[in-house]
């Protein structure tokens, strides 16, 4: 029976395992001189959280990076054949050495070390307020950050891409999400939207909206639709124009039809019209460019 051997040891190399279990090379201090090669050193298993089922591809990944500072054992004693490390050490080199490379993310420190460019007029704020040690951080090597912010007060959400985009909820539940580029939403069934307040869009580009059904759009108080530029309406059957208290056309450029106009009710001109009018009662009324005042539809 053999006794376990404890060591401390710094990663050295963390590509190159020829099974692609996680492993890598620890140079263990007490044991590798400057001398060793790296390439010498034996591959180290890693030991995941109960958390991690570890089998038929299911489970975490061990995420080590070279200069670790690692503790693990040799479950075959002095003979040091087999080596598991069972957990990372985080040191603070500016005691020894003057760095300023802390082990630990300056979001879990309590410092927004994060640069949040803006990219619209109506984003918010970073709503980071973290005090350690109740901030949770996640940060990657290439920048991806998760935080899981539990300061009193200040409870919040961040998942953010290394490139600028990200999602966050503040204390109050505010949800923000900001796509540094193009953003894409798809849906394979229904998509309910539902605001209690206002909304607002402000789109510097142009919008293009394509229905295969049905579009309606029913406002419970004023509808308001408006251009700079022309704007035109076109159907590939009828257009009905509908109101219970009449329907104004203000064109002081002049209103031109190609067709006939049907109106049930009456038609008032201030500066003159020129087109065919059908009565109710079917009657064809023929108005001649000028001046008209009035043209009543009549049988």
């Amino acid at each position: 029976m053999f006794n376990a051997y404890w060591f401390i040891g710094e990663v050295v190399n963390i590509t190159g395992d020829p099974e692609k279990l996680g492993r890598v090379r620890v140079k263990v201090y007490q044991d590798h001189d400057l001398l060793m090669k790296n390439e010498d050193l034996t591959w180290s298993h890693v030991m995941l959280p109960t958390t991690s089922e570890s089998i038929d591809g299911i489970g975490m990944n061990p995420s080590l990076a070279i200069g670790s500072r690692v503790i693990g054992f040799y479950p075959d004693g002095d003979h040091g054949r087999v080596s598991i490390i069972i957990g990372t050490m985080a040191f603070n080199p500016s005691t020894d050495t003057g760095s300023s490379d802390h082990s630990m993310s300056f979001l879990f420190r309590g410092k927004n070390s994060i640069n949040q460019e803006k990219i619209g007029l109506e984003q918010p704020e970073s709503s980071y307020k973290a005090e350690y040690p109740y901030n949770r951080v996640l940060q990657t090597k290439s920048g991806h950050v998760i935080e899981v912010d539990d300061t009193a007060g200040e409870e919040r959400i961040h998942v953010r891409h290394k490139a600028g985009s990200y999602i966050e909820i503040n204390k109050d539940g505010r949800i923000t999400i900001v796509a540094k580029d193009d953003s894409i939403n798809i849906t394979g069934g229904d998509s309910i939207i539902e605001v209690k307040g206002n909304v607002r869009m402000a789109i510097e580009g142009n919008l293009n909206a394509s229905v295969i059904g049905d579009t309606t759009v029913v406002s419970a108080g004023n509808l308001y639709v408006g251009s700079i530029g022309k704007m035109e309406l076109s159907s590939g059957d009828s257009i009905i124009l509908s109101a219970v208290n009449g329907v104004t056309i203000r064109a002081p450029g002049g209103l031109v039809t190609t067709g006939s106009i049907s109106a049930v009710g009456t038609i008032s001109s201030a500066v003159g019209a020129t087109g065919t009018f059908t009565s109710p009662t079917g009657k064809i009324v023929s108005v001649n460019k000028g001046l008209v005042s009035q043209i009543k539809s009549a049988a």
